[in-house]
């Protein structure tokens, strides 16, 4: 579908009308928003970060999350029946990392994904401190399931430049236990990984959907544990439905089709 949108001015003798004209065909909805302008965090059902004035990367605020007091932290969003997606997902958020982050071993969770707080499927995120990849691992009561790679590179020489930086994650849940879910993450608009065979879900648990979304949650493994400095910014956080773009594989791109009319009055 194409909407049109018309800015006209007189100058003169001449009429000039801007059109701008945006391709809007996804039928995605957003289910949650939070770029933290109100300066709390009352939208989240858990949340051990602080809001913080700190360099955001839009507006006046964005979360910290201070791994170096050696806390275990999260901010946990819980959508529940009703709310959750239940076919698709979506997520979307911007993530700033200090140079002093030290990214201890199995790193942190940048998402965890659960259908519950104790049984059912879960997938977990996060970057290692080796080489700066990072891991995805889905699996759920009674077992692991589905780790389709050790370690995909993100960024040469690391995310930890004082940058923020945008990821990108879209979900399917895979039917009747057959390895046909879908799985793709963005770092920055590139496309890193994807996968057309992944399983979220098996067995028992085949009918289960995400409704906890941590983002983030915990860092290192109880053993490697993070250290001063390890604080991790994150803003401008959305969950949908589905893609909020059209052709399902893609980043969305600057609006395109801005044309300038002159035409005598």
């Amino acid at each position: 579908m194409k909407r049109g949108i018309s800015y006209f001015g007189r100058i003169a003798q001449w009429s000039i009308a801007l059109t701008l004209i945006v391709s809007s065909s996804h039928a995605s909805s957003i289910l949650f928003l939070d770029g933290f302008e109100s300066g709390k965090t009352s939208k989240w059902s858990v949340a051990t970060g602080y809001v913080t004035t700190l360099n955001p990367r839009s507006g006046a605020y964005c979360i910290a999350v201070p791994y170096e007091d050696g806390q275990t932290h999260m901010m946990r969003i819980d959508l529940g029946v009703g709310i959750a997606p239940t076919n698709e997902f979506f997520i979307r958020f911007w993530v700033k990392i200090g140079a002093n982050y030290h990214a201890p071993y199995l790193g942190w969770k940048w998402i965890r994904l659960k259908h519950g707080q104790v049984d059912g499927i879960q997938a977990e995120f996060f970057c290692n401190s080796e080489s700066w990849g990072t891991q995805v691992v889905s699996y759920q009561t009674g077992g692991f399931h589905d780790n389709p790679s050790l370690n995909w590179n993100w960024y040469t020489g690391g995310m930890a430049d004082g940058n923020w930086h945008k990821v990108e994650v879209f979900g399917k849940y895979n039917t009747d236990s057959q390895a046909n879910g879908i799985l793709r993450v963005w770092g920055d608009g590139n496309l890193k990984f994807e996968s057309t065979s992944f399983v979220w879900r098996t067995d028992t648990w085949a009918n289960d959907t995400f409704k906890l979304f941590y983002l983030p949650s915990n860092a290192g493994d109880g053993t490697h544990r993070a250290q001063s400095g390890d604080i991790i910014y994150y803003d401008d956080i959305e969950i949908w439905d589905g893609m909020p773009f059209a052709d399902g594989k893609n980043p969305p791109k600057p609006p395109s089709g801005l044309k300038l009319i002159i035409t005598p009055q």
